[in-house]
């Protein structure tokens, strides 16, 4: 018998959805509560879209199954990182060096701390928690080189949707 986690990508679609009020359980189904209905319509996509974004960046453990540290200053700082991409990836720029681009330093020391005994790379935390939940939301796009079975993103930059979807307003 197959379950939700045999399908990790449902899985988290249905853990941000739930993270986003959007359904909840009630005995074996899952429902969308009647204030929610009117987000179905597609003139309403947009409006969909925004809230499934919040809960993906603010209520979704950004770290849930990844098997990487928490480095929950990651996530606390999503709004800087995603500001500073806004800013410097009008064209492709190389992942190595977004570290030093879109994370604070604080940051940068607390995840460089957390891997320096470990196999990890700064790159794959990025691309994990950063690069690919945005490029999933088409707001960025990605150059990967293919290695032996599996991919690394190589380098990104920004959608015309990031432009019209992010605004930063002081």
């Amino acid at each position: 018998m197959i379950n939700e986690q045999d399908v990790w990508a449902l899985h988290v679609v249905r853990v941000v959805c739930q993270s986003a009020g959007l359904v909840h359980q009630r005995k074996t189904k899952f429902l969308v509560p009647k204030k929610h209905y009117i987000l179905l319509s597609d003139e309403r996509a947009g409006e969909l879209y925004a809230l499934l974004f919040k809960a993906y960046f603010k209520e979704f453990s950004l770290a849930y199954g990844d098997r990487m540290p928490t480095l929950a200053c990651i996530q606390h700082t999503i709004p800087y990182s995603v500001y500073r991409l806004g800013k410097i990836a009008d064209r492709y720029r190389g992942i190595e060096e977004l570290a030093h681009e879109i994370l604070l330093p604080a940051v940068r020391k607390e995840v460089q701390e957390a891997i320096s005994s470990s196999y990890l790379k700064m790159e794959w935390i990025l691309g994990r928690r950063i690069i690919k939940p945005l490029e999933k939301f088409g707001l960025l796009e990605c150059k990967r080189k293919q290695l032996k079975g599996y991919s690394e993103i190589e380098a990104v930059r920004k959608t015309e949707l990031f432009d019209r979807f992010i605004s930063c307003k002081w």
